[in-house]
């Protein structure tokens, strides 16, 4: 069992509500949860005693305020946590000075047990000095979570070496013991299926998004099925290589029968999935002309990188369909400022701009088996935080959204412009070898260049 939490959950959306609560349990936590959906049932369950409230805030419903108000009035200080699809430095200012705990954003959402954490122990501490108790040792604390929670918490040193350096003891459950995994760093791969290992390697070289979840099916001692989903962070050095991995696993059950059916479903269906929105894709373009065949060159550059990049199937899938994609929210943008002859004014640039974040409206609301929505959200970004929408830097974008971001770049050098010709490939090669590792995703760039040499891609 995992840390016993009274929680208050006050939002509107049933899906929200269900992500919380799995954000919990993901971090050890066992919530006995109470939810509200309006500002009037919050205040009829405001009378019992919660260790954390947490606060869903929709657009055009700002309740974290009024929440606090009430909470004030009656004398209630339990930490309060702001969950919001955007939020200003003003307005997140605003609920620090009012009393609030923290705040998040939704697609940061894997944050929330590590917040709740923080602010349960920040108010016991507090308790504590208070009553003039010692404060409690944050190792002991964090080790009594990790060693009896059900999920396997792991942490692999990938350099210079790669072997494992702990791993919880809840790994029991598939037959072997923690000494016998310590003293063979290889045990954890045996013991995955052969056509899962790749996937495994991809995650210890630091090629699947960190947070992303990973699922991978194993052999038990006794040769049961298992099936685990693993999500992880990455540890990096000061020229940043990944040097460790910190894992949790979570087993899901034997569902092997069921995934061998959902695989071959997937396959049969997956070419006419793209197909579908290949179509879309091409409406886009029928806007102006100027993009035609944009989306598939780009998606079919994007997949040849991450291919190149040794990326898992699963993945280059997901940014090949985010690649098709990733311009759908020029739909909102007037045809006159896509197809201007001269440079755009301020305003009409401020307008473009708004392109990824009216994509990401558009297919959040689909329920891709892929990050698609935040690969369009965060395409424009740069490494050096130049870009545009959030100004994200380095390992906060999207590794699709990185790779992405490097075929759209290629592909608008070497397409003809109303205001200028064409550039040659070599050009755009050069272009973006020049801005490696400040703009560009530095592997993205060499496989790219690499893809466009051996030219798997005919620019003709």
């Amino acid at each position: 069992m995992g840390l016993s939490l009274d929680v208050l959950i006050l939002t509107i959306r049933e899906r929200a509500f269900g992500d919380m609560v799995g954000e919990l349990r993901r971090a050890g936590i066992d919530p006995r949860v109470v939810h509200a959906v309006s500002e009037d049932e919050f205040l009829e369950k405001l009378v019992g005693r919660f260790d954390v409230i947490v606060v869903g805030e929709e657009r055009g419903h700002y309740l974290a305020i009024r929440a606090l108000k009430h909470m004030q009035a009656r004398g209630v200080d339990s930490p309060l946590i702001v969950v919001s699809e955007s939020i200003g430095e003003e307005r997140a200012v605003s609920y620090l000075k009012q009393g609030a705990a923290d705040f998040l954003l939704y697609d940061r959402l894997g944050r929330l047990g590590t917040a709740i954490l923080q602010a349960v122990e920040n108010r016991r501490a507090a308790a504590r000095a208070d009553a003039h108790e010692p404060p409690a040792n944050p190792r002991e604390i964090f080790r009594n979570v990790i060693e009896n929670v059900r999920d396997i918490v792991y942490v692999f040193h990938t350099k210079p070496d790669r072997r494992l350096v702990y791993i919880s003891p809840s790994v029991r459950c598939t037959g072997y013991q923690v000494e016998e995994f310590l003293a063979d760093p290889d045990l954890c791969r045996r013991i995955i299926v052969p056509d899962d290992r790749e996937l495994w390697d991809s995650l210890l070289a630091g090629r699947i998004a960190p947070g992303a979840p990973v699922t991978l099916r194993c052999q038990g001692k006794s040769n049961e099925p298992l099936v685990f989903e693993h999500r992880h962070a990455e540890v990096y050095d000061e020229s940043g290589n990944v040097t460790a991995v910190h894992g949790i696993a979570r087993e899901t059950g034997p569902r092997w029968n069921r995934e061998n059916e959902t695989r071959t479903a997937l396959i049969r269906h997956k070419e006419m999935f793209k197909q579908a929105v290949s179509s879309l894709a091409a409406a886009l373009e029928n806007r102006d002309p100027e993009f035609s065949g944009h989306h598939r060159r780009v998606a079919r550059l994007a997949a040849e990188i991450a291919k190149a990049m040794g990326l898992p199937e699963t993945q280059v899938d997901g940014i090949e369909v985010a690649g098709l994609v990733h311009d759908v929210g020029k739909i909102v943008v007037p045809e006159q400022c896509l197809s201007k002859p001269s440079a755009l004014t301020p305003a009409e640039w401020n307008t473009v701009m708004e392109h990824p974040r009216a994509g990401f409206e558009i297919l959040r609301q689909v329920d891709f088996p892929w990050p698609v929505a935040r690969t369009v959200l965060e395409h424009q970004e740069r490494l050096d935080g130049s870009g545009y929408p959030f100004g994200l830097k380095g390992d906060e974008i999207l590794l699709d959204a990185r790779i992405v971001a490097v075929a759209d770049v290629v592909d608008a050098i070497t397409a003809e412009k109303a205001y200028r010709r064409a550039r040659s490939i070599d050009e755009a090669l050069a272009e973006i070898e020049a801005k490696k590792s400040i703009l560009y995703d530095a592997d993205a760039v060499a496989a790219c260049v690499r893809v466009c040499r051996d030219k798997s891609i005919d620019w003709n």
